[in-house]
This record gives C-alpha cells, structure tokens and sequence, in this order.
C-alpha cells in the first residue's frame, strides 16, 4: 500500500489510466491490489473514474452515473483499463467500497445522505459490512 501511496502522491495530476499504470508497476511482484481512483473536478464539475478489482461505486445523483471497475488486480493481472467520466451536481454523493459490504447495499434505503460523510461511511459499514470480512467504504459528497 505504501508503494501506491508513494506513486500517487508523486503524481497527482497525471491521467488517471498512466497513474494506474504506474502504480501496477510499483505494486509488480507483490500480492497486488484492488484499486479504484475518482478524480473531482469543482471547477468543471466532472468526475473521472477508474478502477480494478472489486470496489463498487454508487452515485446519489438525479444524473446518470454508473462507474465500473474492470475485473483484474493491480501489481500482477492489469486489465484494459477504462477511464469514465461524467458530469456532476452539487450535492452529489459518491460511495466506494469494497467487496466487505454486502451487494444489498444498493437495493436497501440508505441512512439519511444529509449527514457529514463520515457519519454516512460508518453507518453504512454498521449495517452492510459483512461479519468475516475487512471492509472499506468511502463517501464524497460534492459540494
């Protein structure tokens, strides 16, 4: 993790797919990882996506968007990366998690999204996060 931490903070302006790219390279001949990068851009409101492995993303938006992590891991079996980007509103909360939170998360009502996200990520892992399972849910809300 300290490797792909090194990497993106070494390069925070780069194409998300080179970044990516890069960390693959830096994660070569570890256990590697999954891996997903959301980049917000406030001044244009877009966002761009990509990711590798089992992170889900799920977007509270009145506008369509749908991220998708290609399935592969990061440092051994790259797959075809696939940049996605889409446009966003204020007020727009992005969830990422791992496969530690059951998929009824996206069919189940979700805790009150007018809380602060940390309060949202944390309710989210309570209710959804498997028993035998690390988890890690990440939540943005867009302003």
């Amino acid at each position: 993790a300290r490797r792909a931490v090194t990497v993106l903070e070494s390069h925070p302006n780069l194409d998300l797919n080179d970044l990516m790219q890069r960390v693959d390279r830096a994660l070569s001949g570890s256990r590697g990882a999954v891996m997903a990068l959301l980049r917000l851009d406030d001044r244009n409101r877009t966002a761009e996506f990509v990711g590798v492995g089992n992170i889900g993303v799920h977007v509270h938006s009145n506008l369509v968007i749908k991220p998708i992590s290609k399935n592969g891991i990061v440092g051994y079996r790259l797959p075809q990366l696939l940049r996605l980007t889409y446009t966003y509103n204020s007020g727009d909360i992005f969830v990422l998690y791992s496969d530690g939170i059951t998929s009824r998360f996206v069919t189940e009502p979700l805790p009150d999204l007018h809380q602060p996200p940390q309060q949202i990520a944390e309710e989210i892992l309570t209710r959804f996060g498997k028993e035998n399972d690390d988890a890690t849910v990440v939540v943005v809300r867009c302003e």
